[in-house]
C-alpha cells in the first residue's frame, strides 16, 4: 500500500461525518463502516442518513452469552471482521459504535429532585440531577451503560416537557438506567484494545435493535423487542416514546443446537446444519414419517441414527418453549404496567424459524409479529448484498443511531484529557466508567 493511499485513508477515518458500528455476538462479529449525509425524507425535512460503505461479518470465536471468554479467539474474530470493512469501505476504524449484550444488565426507573438555587431552572440545574442519576445508578458498584429521562417535574406539576427558564423551588426528574456487571463491560474494552479501536458510544443490544425494527409509533403506544441471538436474548420496552425497561437472557439458539446434537450424538455443526435446514415450529402428516438426512462425519460412526421432521420439530419447540417461558416471566414481573401489556417485536437470528410467530404469540400471551432491519443504502457497486435480515438488526439499530443519536444522558461527564493518544483515551475511559 502506497503512502499517499495510507494518508489518504487516515484523513478520511478522521472524518466526521465517517462511522463506525460493532456487533459482537455469539454466533456472529458484525462491522458496519458508513457515512453520514444529509438526505430529504419522505416529508421533505432534512435530515441525517446512514449510507453504508463497507460491511465484515465473521463467524465468532471466544465469546459465549455476549461476553469474551477467550480473548485471543475474540480477537481474531472482531479484527478480520473490521479488517473485511474497512477494505470494502477504504476507511481505517479507529471509533465504533458497540452493542452492549453481557454482563446481566439491570434496569431501574427512579426519582431524584435537586433544589433550584436561583429560582429559575437553568442548565446547571439539570447538570446536577443528572450527576445525582449517575451516582445512584452505580451506588451498587455496578458500571452505567444507559441513562434516560423520562419525565420532568416542578414542585407539584408532575409532568414537564422542558423546565429550562420556569420558576420552582424544587426540579424533580424520573429516570431510567442500565446497569451491567463492570468486569464483563471492561473485558469487551479489552477486546476492542487489542484491535486497536476505541468504544466511543456504548448502547444496549435490544435497544439498538428495537430502533430499527420498531416504529416510533409503536415506541410511543408501548412495545418491547426481543432480539434472539445465538447465545442471548435481548429485551429493550418503550412506553410513551421512552425506554423503560432492559433485560438479556443468557440463552439463544445455541440451545437448541446442543439439544440436537445431544439427542442424534453428532457434531455441534451438524446439528446446527439440521436446525437451520428442517428446524420448524409447523408439523404436517408427512413430518412424522420423512426422515431428516444426516452427514456422517469422517471420524465419526458408520451408522447413523435416524429422526424424523416431527422429531426434530419437537425438540426446537420444546427450547423455544423454555426461553419464552424466560421472557414472559421477566415481562410479567416488570414494574411497568404498559410492558406488561405492550405487544412484542421479534428479531434476531431465530426468529427466522418457522411458525415462531405463531408459537410466540400463543406463549407470551401477547400481540407478536417478527420484523427485519431495514435496507442500509449503500454505495452502488461496492456492496455484495443487504443486511436487511433480523440477524443484523442490532448492527443495523447502531448504524441508525450513529444517524440519529438517541435521547440519552451521557453515562459520564466529560472531563480533561490527562493523557494523549489512543491509549491515553483509553485509560480515561476505562478509569472514568469504572
Amino acid at each position: 500500500m502506497s503512502d499517499a493511499f495510507s494518508m489518504s485513508r487516515r484523513r478520511r477515518a478522521k472524518n466526521s461525518n465517517i462511522v463506525s458500528v460493532l456487533d459482537v455476538g455469539s454466533y456472529k462479529v458484525c462491522c458496519l463502516i458508513g457515512e453520514l449525509e444529509q438526505s430529504y425524507a419522505t416529508t421533505g425535512v432534512r435530515g441525517p442518513k446512514f449510507r453504508l460503505l463497507g460491511i465484515g461479518h465473521q463467524r465468532s470465536q471466544g465469546i459465549s452469552s455476549g461476553a469474551v471468554v477467550n480473548l485471543r479467539q475474540a480477537q481474531a474474530a472482531v479484527s478480520t471482521a473490521i479488517s473485511q470493512a474497512e477494505q470494502m469501505s477504504g476507511v481505517n476504524v479507529e471509533n465504533v459504535y458497540l452493542a452492549i449484550a453481557c454482563g446481566n444488565p439491570h434496569s431501574r426507573t427512579f426519582d431524584g429532585h435537586v433544589d433550584v438555587t436561583e429560582g429559575i431552572v437553568g442548565d446547571a440545574d439539570i447538570a446536577r440531577l443528572e450527576a445525582g442519576a449517575r451516582a445512584f445508578a452505580v451506588h451498587d458498584g455496578s458500571a452505567l451503560l444507559s441513562l434516560n429521562r423520562i419525565v420532568f417535574g416542578l414542585d407539584a406539576v408532575p409532568d414537564v416537557s422542558d423546565p429550562r427558564g420556569l420558576a420552582a423551588r424544587r426540579l424533580y426528574a424520573n429516570h431510567h438506567a442500565v446497569t451491567v456487571d463492570p468486569n464483563a463491560l471492561r473485558n469487551l474494552c479489552l477486546l476492542l484494545e487489542s484491535c486497536h479501536v476505541e468504544p466511543v458510544t456504548l448502547l444496549p443490544a435490544g435497544f439498538a435493535s428495537a430502533l430499527a425494527v420498531t416504529t416510533e409509533a409503536e415506541r410511543r403506544t408501548g412495545v418491547t423487542c426481543i432480539d434472539i441471538g445465538s447465545g442471548v436474548a435481548s429485551i429493550a420496552s418503550f412506553a410513551d416514546g421512552h425506554f423503560v425497561y432492559a433485560a438479556s437472557i443468557p440463552i439463544g439458539g445455541q440451545q437448541v443446537t446442543h439439544e440436537l446434537a445431544h439427542a442424534l450424538a453428532v457434531s455441534l455443526a451438524e446439528a446446527e446444519r439440521i436446525k437451520t435446514l428442517y428446524g420448524s415450529l409447523i408439523l404436517t402428516a408427512s413430518d412424522e414419517h420423512e426422515i431428516v438426512p444426516l452427514t456422517r462425519e469422517a471420524d465419526g460412526p458408520d451408522g447413523l441414527p435416524e429422526m424424523t421432521r416431527a422429531e426434530v420439530a419437537r425438540i426446537v419447540a420444546g427450547s423455544m418453549y423454555r426461553l419464552l417461558m424466560r421472557i414472559r416471566q421477566c415481562l410479567d414481573g416488570c414494574g411497568v404496567a404498559r410492558v406488561r401489556s405492550a405487544g412484542v417485536v421479534l428479531t434476531g437470528g431465530v426468529s427466522d424459524v418457522l411458525g415462531l410467530e405463531e408459537f410466540a404469540a400463543g406463549h407470551l400471551a401477547r400481540p407478536v409479529r417478527i420484523a427485519a432491519a431495514p435496507r442500509l443504502d449503500g454505495a452502488a457497486g461496492r456492496l455484495p448484498g443487504s443486511v436487511s435480515s433480523p440477524a443484523f438488526s442490532c448492527a443495523t439499530g447502531l448504524a441508525l443511531a450513529a444517524a440519529t443519536p438517541p435521547l440519552l444522558i451521557p453515562v459520564r461527564e466529560r472531563k480533561t484529557q490527562v493523557r494523549q493518544g489512543y491509549f491515553g483515551r483509553i485509560e480515561q475511559w476505562l478509569r472514568e466508567s469504572f
